[in-house]
């Protein structure tokens, strides 16, 4: 654990890289009903790797495609904060 807490988001990519099957699923369900305000590519790297490891192919649970959801929010918003 570590001695520092993390942000949310930041400490999303330490659970999956340590999940178990059961924690996938709950994670799945989570992932999706949160807003996630950066490191999303990291995230879904994690998430993708994660799934291999633990011999997941063809479900994702519709995360990636989330957190590309996110991305693209996030960068919309950043874009029109330019225009404020």
């Amino acid at each position: 654990m570590s001695s520092k807490p993390l942000p949310f988001h930041k400490a999303l990519i330490g659970a999956i890289n340590h999940a178990s099957d059961d924690d996938i699923v709950c994670l799945a369900s989570l992932i999706p009903n949160i807003i996630i305000p950066a490191d999303h590519d990291l995230i879904k790297a994690a998430w993708e790797k994660r799934l291999k490891v633990l011999a997941w192919q063809g479900i994702d649970y519709g995360v990636p495609a989330h957190l590309d959801e996110e991305k693209r929010r996030c960068e919309k918003e950043a874009g029109s904060e330019k225009y404020v």
